[in-house]
């Protein structure tokens, strides 16, 4: 087990800097998650960790230690990568037990760990098939244990489960979460899918162009996003997110958007003419009546039922919105609606700073 610092961790590639800057602390027996967008150096941050990507400036420690130009045979860490890497002519127990006789390890000991990884992972009755015979979560599976045997100090996971059916990456999700539980050992994984990452993490860190965004719990960053970037990225659907301009009147405020849109504004808003951004998740976009104070006329313009719930897409003039109401068939397309974001759960964000507005 072990703690991680990234401290002040730049990458380049000649003269393009892929990392910037970049400090992270992992305590140890944590589960962390990277999640962003394609590009955005989660996985060069991972390789870094493990020693497979040079630092460019900063350091990387473990537990205190560091390991910045320490090769990485000897950081004793393992990683699972998206692609399986299995060696095709060999067995499942001969691909779990490679890593251990490279390393001239008793047969006794690689046996029992093998055995032990294989219960662990439901893959003993597998381990005389050859890849080729497996499906590709028992791949995946063979993957992590050849990794889990030999008891690295930290696992780091590369888009393992992309590779995977949706309805398998929902089961191989909640296998790696209880594996974590089993090994309680440092866990990093990379991710581009929001859902993997909230349903995962103990903590997420959202990064944006080698950068970090926010770092929180998953409820932390979905219920108070820092930026909009992180509104827009968490969730799903995104966030609503409409400009306008702050209007005060006293001690309440009003944010004015085109095409006749007008929100409650910001507690201890700024000036008047203030512009920012309003965004509110599409559970809080309620459809009501049109006696309900503030309530706004749209036009129903795209329904999708997913069978949990049902998402109602409006529009306001060239103002498109989301809102999220319990299953049921609507058959209103095209018809007149009223909407009103619930006050309570409305975000504001700084337009220039992009940042959100306390």
């Amino acid at each position: 087990m072990a703690a991680i610092d990234i401290v002040q961790v730049c990458k380049s590639y000649g003269a393009e800097e892929v990392i910037h800057d970049l400090n992270l602390e992992i305590p140890d027996r944590e589960f962390v998650v990277l999640v962003g967008p394609s590009g955005c150096g989660k996985s060069t941050l991972l390789r870094m960790m493990a020693g497979l990507e040079e630092v460019t400036e900063g350091f990387v420690h473990f537990d205190g230690k560091d390991v910045t130009d320490v090769p990485p045979k000897n950081r004793d860490v393992a990683m699972v990568f998206q692609n399986y890497a299995l060696y095709p002519h060999m067995t499942v127990f001969q691909n779990m037990a490679f890593g251990l006789k490279a390393r001239r390890m008793a047969n006794s000991e690689i046996e029992q760990r093998v055995a032990w990884a294989a219960q662990l992972l439901g893959l003993s009755d597998f381990l005389a098939r050859h890849p080729r015979q497996l499906s590709g979560g028992q791949r995946q599976r063979v993957a992590m244990g050849r990794a889990i045997v030999r008891t690295p100090r930290v696992f780091l996971f590369d888009e393992p489960l992309s590779n995977l059916d949706a309805l398998l990456r929902v089961e191989m999700r909640t296998e790696v979460k209880a594996l974590h539980r089993r090994l309680d050992t440092t866990f990093v994984y990379v991710t581009h899918d929001q859902v993997e990452a909230m349903t995962m993490a103990d903590r997420m860190v959202v990064m944006r162009d080698g950068r970090i965004e926010q770092v929180g719990t998953p409820l932390e960053v979905y219920e108070t996003p820092g930026n909009t970037f992180v509104a827009g990225f968490i969730g799903s659907p995104s966030m609503n997110m409409v400009t306008g301009t702050v209007r005060s009147n006293g001690a309440s405020s009003v944010v004015e958007a085109g095409d006749g849109i007008a929100f409650a504004g910001p507690a201890g808003a700024g000036a008047s003419a203030e512009r920012v951004v309003v965004g509110f998740r599409p559970r809080d976009l309620k459809i009501v009546d049109r006696s309900v104070p503030n309530a706004l006329s749209a036009k129903v313009e795209f329904i999708e039922h997913t069978g949990v719930e049902t998402f109602i897409f409006v529009r306001i003039g060239e103002t498109r919105l989301c809102a999220s109401v319990e299953k049921g068939e609507w058959q209103g397309l095209g018809e007149e609606v009223w909407v009103r974001p619930d006050p309570t759960s409305t975000h504001y964000f700084d337009e220039r700073t992009r940042d959100r507005i306390p």
